[in-house]
């Protein structure tokens, strides 16, 4: 993603329509796998760092050639955008294939892989503005969770935080207080009143509620309460 021709040709797949693959050298592919999972916040910085202004060619000429189509074109800022776009879209077409294909594994291991992935991927797509998809997908997680680890798990707690912001982004507020409240409650229980994730539920709810209107003195003292809470 440094190298001026392989932004290039990228640039060129959006313009034209035309489908976009990457190759990967089996480790690289392996890593890349595994950052999946275990960093996937990585691999979407990484993506969202790219600069064309600073990528290069083996040949100088081909790297000034490049340059000045793209400032004589687009200009380094959109081509920049396009690129990362592009590159964003394969990445979420890519964990999509990736979470399809571990559907059917049953190992423990690859289970716990799979739910990761799926919690990875609906948190882009919540990202990127696409809160339907994202939902279904943490819908379908959550009630997993709940059947398999219980409500009060820790990875069922986790996903179900996400579920309920996605559901906030929506716009389904009622759904999102109730996820909030039950979510701030069971964590409350399970890690203790002071613990980091609890106090990121209280302040998750104090915010909801907060931008309620019109605000009711039910929810202006409520939130309140969960502000001064979170501050402790």
């Amino acid at each position: 993603l440094t190298r001026a021709w392989c932004l290039w040709e990228i640039y060129c797949t959006a313009v034209t329509g035309a489908r976009l693959h990457l190759a990967m050298r089996p480790q690289a592919l392996q890593e890349f796998k595994t950052a999946l999972l275990a960093s996937f916040d990585t691999v979407q910085t990484a993506l969202s760092r790219v600069d064309v202004s600073q990528s290069t060619a083996f040949h100088r000429a081909d790297q000034d050639m490049i340059h000045n189509e793209i400032k004589r074109t687009i200009g380094f800022i959109k081509m920049n955008e396009l690129v990362q776009t592009r590159l964003m879209h394969w990445l979420m077409e890519t964990a999509k294939k990736e979470l399809d294909g571990m559907k059917t594994l049953t190992e423990p291991e690859s289970v716990a892989d799979r739910r990761r992935l799926q919690a990875n991927l609906a948190q882009m797509l919540r990202e990127r503005g696409n809160v339907v998809d994202a939902e279904e997908l943490l819908r379908d997680l959550v009630a997993e969770l709940e059947e398999k680890l219980g409500k009060d798990d820790l990875t069922t707690l986790s996903c179900s935080n996400q579920l309920a912001v996605t559901l906030q982004k929506s716009g389904k507020t009622a759904e999102a207080l109730e996820m909030h409240r039950s979510i701030f409650e069971r964590r409350r229980v399970v890690f203790g009143p002071e613990h980091e994730e609890t106090v990121q539920s209280a302040s998750n709810l104090a915010v909801l509620l907060s931008q309620q209107k019109p605000m009711t003195l039910q929810a202006f003292t409520e939130a309140e309460e969960l502000f001064d809470f979170a501050k402790r």
